[in-house]
């Protein structure tokens, strides 16, 4: 997407000129409700003057939607495979040897964020949550 909103400001990639009226139409369960709003070119930033915060947040506002459209779930700051059996095909089994019990791992990603000299940097690590079965006899 070339802009994204963090709740009081439009953020666009490409610069923007003039003025610029938009439309929503946003279902709800009583029915359509319509929003209007007039975005407004105030000026640009260079990203000296962006925070690491912000930049944090700028990076979340964008992957939201990759990253619901890949179906991850976030569980503390990482982002893992959805599964709804533990037999599911995207995980990873490992035998437990000598009596250790079994574990399976759940894929998943970890991101981070900083800034560089030429911008903002995109860390993504792959990461794996455990899970351990134990029978009680």
């Amino acid at each position: 997407r070339a802009s994204f909103v963090d709740n009081k400001r439009v953020w666009s990639i490409k610069p923007v000129k003039g003025v610029t009226h938009m439309r929503l139409d946003r279902r709800t369960p009583t029915g359509v409700k319509e929003y209007q709003a007039r975005i407004e070119f105030m000026r640009p930033y260079n990203m000296d003057e962006i925070t690491p915060q912000v930049l944090h947040m700028f990076s979340h506002i964008m992957l939201k939607q990759p990253i619901s459209d890949a179906k991850l779930v976030r569980i503390g700051r990482n982002f893992y495979e959805q599964f709804t059996d533990i037999r599911s095909g995207s995980l990873i089994h490992v035998r437990g040897e000598r009596g250790l019990p079994d574990v399976v791992l759940v894929p998943g990603y970890k991101l981070s964020v900083e800034k560089s000299v030429s911008g903002g940097l995109l860390h993504i690590d792959r990461v794996h949550r455990v899970i351990q079965q134990k029978n009680i006899d």
